[in-house]
């Protein structure tokens, strides 16, 4: 369930994002955007196995964290395509 959740942001937004930045005159590819969301997820990989702790509160941290580490990196790579557009 959650990698069919995963693949549909993947899908969904990644277009999304393309249309919108092409709409501000951003040079951004399609296919860049997508390479920027696959190194994004990478953090959920360690954080997958970090979650076999048995302390749940532990866990949500770790899920918050990577997250956080998600969003960021993409926030920063989207930003960096908007500052060199104008």
């Amino acid at each position: 369930m959650s990698q069919w959740l995963i693949q549909w942001l993947c899908d969904v937004y990644s277009p999304l994002l393309y249309f919108i930045l092409r709409y501000f005159s951003a040079p951004a590819g399609l296919m860049q955007l997508w390479c920027h969301y696959g190194y994004s997820l990478f953090i959920f990989i360690p954080a997958s196995l970090l979650s076999i702790v048995p302390i749940e509160i532990l866990r949500w941290v770790i899920a918050g964290v990577a997250g956080f580490m998600s969003a960021t990196l993409l926030a920063v790579n989207v930003r960096d395509h908007i500052v060199n557009s104008g």
